[in-house]
């Protein structure tokens, strides 16, 4: 066989290839000369992942005298890029909960995988609402990478909470007092507005009537 011919790659979880046995033939006897492993050497690849196999064939013929060798090169190759584990990569949560802080995994072949994050903010209709999206790159040992979204949805879904309103009341026709102090508070904004309004319907008799005091925060 030509020199080279057999020569091949492998995916890297190959670890027993060696290549195709060579044939070689005897100018003398005409049969098929006998071939075996005359070496089978392994060296390290440009990565952890990675190996190049060399095996070296000897071809003698029937007398025994003769010989030739044929090497054959298998190169075991990482070309497959991690592969990303189970993650919950979309969520939404209260403004005023935290972020999520798991990090995903992820898993290769043939190499150590290392995993690096970038985050970024985008706005949406009010301060406490937004989205963080975080882009997750996981890449081996042998340069491959893949990368990965976390998307996370912030909203405020929770309205003020209101304190100090006064139950509802009957009175004499006496002047009817102010309102007493009323306040709002919010699980995210620490700027509530509070707006009140008052209205009086008529009764059966002018002396009669209802006063309807709203607040809204």
């Amino acid at each position: 066989n030509p020199v080279g011919s057999l020569d091949k790659t492998v995916d890297c979880t190959n670890t027993s290839a060696r290549g195709q046995k060579p044939v070689a033939t005897d100018n003398c006897t005409g049969s098929s000369a006998k071939v075996s492993v005359f070496s089978d050497v392994i060296k390290e690849g440009k990565c952890p992942g990675e190996t190049i196999r060399v095996v070296t064939w000897r071809a003698s013929d029937a007398c025994g005298t003769a010989s030739s060798d044929f090497v054959v090169t298998v190169t075991r190759a990482d070309t497959k890029a991690p592969v990303w584990n189970d993650f919950q990569w979309t969520s939404t949560i209260e403004c005023d909960a935290s972020l999520p802080t798991a990090e995903p995994t992820a898993t290769d072949d043939c190499s150590q995988v290392l995993i690096v994050s970038t985050e970024n903010r985008i706005d949406g209709t009010c301060p406490q609402a937004y989205t963080i999206e975080r882009t997750w790159t996981a890449t081996d040992e042998c340069g491959n990478s893949t990368a990965k979204v976390q998307t996370i949805n912030v909203s405020d879904t929770t309205p003020p909470v209101i304190s100090g309103v006064p139950s509802d009341e009957t009175v004499a026709c006496n002047p009817i007092g102010q309102a007493t102090t009323v306040t709002a508070t919010d699980n995210c904004d620490n700027e509530v507005t509070l707006t009140f309004e008052e209205t009086q319907s008529s009764g059966s008799c002018p002396s009669n009537y209802t006063i309807t005091r709203t607040w809204t925060a």
